[in-house]
């Protein structure tokens, strides 16, 4: 088979819709002077603990311009003029980004938007920021990439012995004040006035990898109920006062909504070749093509495969007493999931080809069936897998990613994923909502993404909207805040705050303006 082309470009903007939108974008914006009042809060001691998008990661790293943005870090500073102390953050080494664990390469450096190839790539720089370079706190700022919320209560999640076992964490494990630390522990170790708290990175990170099992683990002991009971009851015995949030559906993120699930654009004779290779009956070409194999379990009577004329065809279905022979896979696929596994190409635009554990499962005497289809506009493609779509793999140009050769699950979310997603989502939020403690408040960060995605959200001039890159809320990793997506969300916190304790933080200035929506390369 001979591809002529197979081209996939997500996106092209314009060079300068994608410049650095402030004059320096690195700078600490400082609160403007203001009187500030706490109100019947106290501000004294404000720690935050929870999930990847309050630690200041953004743009697919942790990185030190991200982290001096960080929603907690920027509602600190209004903080400081009401009573607030000094707010800290265990800050990696540069704005490259990225993690070493021992030198090796953990987590990959933070994207910034190419203006060359207009596209988001990796920076610039070596990766210095090491999980064994201990740095120990507690710090202000609890809050750590890819944190679940058990995460938060588990014992050696701080301990570098367990970072091969994959039970630490290796930004908890560089900033753990010992190695048999807790981030609750350290947290408390601080005596804290006033808390905000993300209850975790298990939907998220359960959406980016593509929804890996049936569901997130809610239930038993290191599920995300456990850990959120124990986090939210902890705290209301020994914090007098805090919010917290409820979390973000990552399927309506620019993440899932910027690859369209028909990103193949085809030419006819290339659509031809792939259809050929997919109902191939010549045994010359090889074993029976797919589609001729599902189609099989629609048959009543079949006695196997044999080549007559040159093509697989069905052999005899009466044996040699003339006994109709029952086909032991008839009735394993239904008519409509035939219909949905069947793969057709055609010009123009194609979807995706999907690996989709969903499907039934079969092993037929040609061999185990693949559990393989095309994508419908009910499922949504991830941003990471762009770059590999329609690409060519090990040097074969008859195996296409994406189109000859299936997207593995971790690209895709399937409509089954999707529904399983939003249910357990839902019930987690009704959990997060009904456990906030007396004094505390209950911010919608959930509904927050919702209206950025839905409406989009104008504040200070600015409307920011969820579209990839340009719509200044989503990062080029498609999921975290921009600098100005967090400065949105401290806004709408602090108006939470003050409209709870009678503070007036909404006064101390914020403008979200000030803050850049995107960094370049070098900074």
């Amino acid at each position: 088979m001979k591809f002529k082309y197979i081209f996939f470009s997500v996106l092209l903007f314009s060079l300068t819709n994608c410049e650095t939108d402030v004059d320096d974008p690195t700078a600490v914006v400082p609160p403007a002077p203001y009187v500030g009042d706490s109100g019947a809060a106290d501000f004294s001691a404000y720690v935050s603990l929870g999930a990847s998008n309050a630690s200041g990661f953004m743009d697919n790293s942790l990185f030190v311009a991200g982290q001096l943005n960080s929603f907690p870090n920027i509602l600190a500073g209004a903080m400081s003029q009401a009573g607030g102390g000094e707010f800290t953050q265990p800050y990696v080494n540069d704005n490259v980004g990225g993690m070493l664990v021992g030198g090796i390469e953990f987590a990959g450096e933070r994207f910034f938007f190419n203006t060359q190839s207009f596209t988001p790539q990796g920076a610039s720089g070596a990766i210095t920021t090491d999980a064994l370079d201990f740095q120990p706190g507690p710090y202000s700022n609890m809050s750590f990439p890819f944190v679940r919320a058990i995460g938060m209560v588990a014992p050696g999640f701080g301990d570098p012995s367990g970072l091969g076992a994959g039970t630490a964490n290796p930004w908890f494990v560089r900033a753990a004040s010992s190695p048999s630390a807790t981030i609750l522990g350290d947290v408390l170790a601080q005596t804290p006035s006033f808390v905000t708290l993300v209850p975790g990175d298990d939907f998220n990170g359960w959406a980016l990898f593509g929804g890996p099992t049936d569901e997130v683990a809610l239930g038993g002991a290191t599920g995300m109920v456990a850990g959120v009971q124990a986090v939210i009851g902890t705290l209301a015995a020994n914090v007098p006062a805090g919010v917290i949030t409820t979390l973000p559906d990552p399927s309506i993120t620019a993440t899932f909504t910027t690859v369209p699930w028909n990103a193949i654009p085809l030419d006819a004779a290339t659509a031809a070749q792939l259809n050929a290779v997919f109902n191939n009956t010549d045994p010359s070409l090889g074993a029976p093509g797919y589609n001729v194999v599902i189609q099989l379990a629609l048959v009543p009577c079949l006695n196997g495969l044999e080549v007559a004329n040159g093509n697989f065809v069905p052999a005899p279905c009466d044996d040699a007493a003339s006994v109709p022979v029952p086909n032991p896979f008839y009735g394993a696929l239904s008519p409509e999931e035939v219909a949905a596994r069947t793969i057709v190409y055609v010009e123009g635009n194609n979807p995706l080809l999907i690996v989709d554990e969903n499907l039934t499962a079969l092993s037929t005497p040609l061999g185990d069936l693949p559990q393989i289809r095309q994508t419908t506009e009910n499922d949504k493609v991830s941003f990471s897998a762009s770059p590999l779509l329609g690409s060519v793999m090990n040097n074969n140009p008859n195996l296409i990613w994406g189109v000859s050769v299936p997207a593995p699950d971790w690209a895709i979310l399937t409509d089954v994923e999707i529904a399983t997603l939003q249910s357990q989502l839902a019930a987690a939020n009704d959990l997060i909502s009904s456990s906030v403690p007396d004094g505390w408040a209950l911010f919608d960060l959930a509904g927050l993404y919702e209206e950025v995605v839905t409406t989009g959200v104008t504040m200070d001039t600015f409307t920011m909207t969820s579209d990839y890159a340009l719509g200044g809320f989503f990062g080029l990793d498609g999921y975290y805040p921009t600098a100005r997506g967090n400065a949105l969300i401290a806004k709408r916190m602090m108006a939470a705050i003050d409209a709870v304790w009678g503070s007036n933080l909404s006064e101390s200035g914020l403008n979200i303006g000030d803050f850049p929506t995107n960094f370049p390369d070098g900074i």
